[in-house]
């Protein structure tokens, strides 16, 4: 499964109008919106600087890794997870299900952190471990 594809399976939830996937730096390396609807690279950005927060207060709360943080407003709900090289960031309107949204941002975020976890190798190689 390619990032586009899991990142695409995010946006099929109810009420999602945009998905990226950002490194920590908040540059851009997938995003699926609405043309027009979303700014990427601000998303992005918001994603590294949120990120950057969240876990500099876990390390003085000793709380451990950031694995998922969610924001909601009277607007829709912000979700950021953190994919072992980056964030996966989700933008969603009020009238989606945020139990449901939130299940589907975890299962991506574990999706993408096996993939980003491969080592990069020749082809073949790279797409079996892939798979495995």
């Amino acid at each position: 499964m390619t990032m586009l594809q899991i990142i695409d399976g995010v946006t099929r939830v109810a009420g999602v109008r945009a998905a990226a996937l950002c490194d920590y730096e908040g540059i851009p390396i997938e995003s699926q919106s609405a043309v027009g609807l979303v700014n990427q690279e601000r998303l992005c950005a918001w994603a590294a600087e949120m990120g950057r927060l969240a876990t500099r207060t876990a390390e003085a709360w000793q709380a451990g890794q950031v694995q998922v943080g969610m924001f909601e407003s009277s607007l829709g709900s912000l979700l950021l997870a953190d994919v072992g090289r980056g964030y996966l960031v989700v933008l969603s309107d009020p009238t989606g299900s945020s139990g449901m949204l939130r299940v589907e941002v975890e299962r991506a975020s574990e999706a993408l952190r096996r993939l980003l976890s491969v080592r990069i190798m020749p082809g073949a190689l790279a797409e079996s471990a892939a798979t495995a």
